[in-house]
């Protein structure tokens, strides 16, 4: 739902709040944090940038609203009227599944 996705956005941040301020090592007072590659999401594979992002209810990956096409204004009502809501991905999955899969006369 999309209050799920809400949390599991919580989730991650905190997870990633966490991470980033441990495993350092300490060197003459200063805490040199080991090179760790940002985690990437979104079909631009890019990672969170700190701007809001939405879930894909069918396969769980972040998406930046710009990058699908859903301004800051519309996420509200899309996100409460459509807690299902699908990326791009998975709603040609879907698709392809109800039009059997495998025959192409249907598209």
């Amino acid at each position: 739902t999309g209050k799920n996705q809400i949390l599991a956005r919580q989730r991650m941040l905190e997870e990633q709040q966490d991470s980033g301020g441990s495993g350092g090592v300490e060197s003459g007072g200063v805490v040199e944090e080991p090179h760790a590659e940002p985690k990437i999401y979104c079909l631009c594979r890019k990672p969170d940038d700190g701007e809001w992002m939405v879930a894909c209810a069918a396969c769980d990956e972040w998406f930046h609203g710009r990058c699908v096409g859903i301004t800051e204004a519309e996420k509200q009502r899309q996100v409460s009227n459509d807690p299902s809501w699908l990326c791009p991905v998975c709603r040609k999955k879907q698709a392809w599944a109800e039009l059997g899969g495998n025959n192409c006369d249907k598209l």
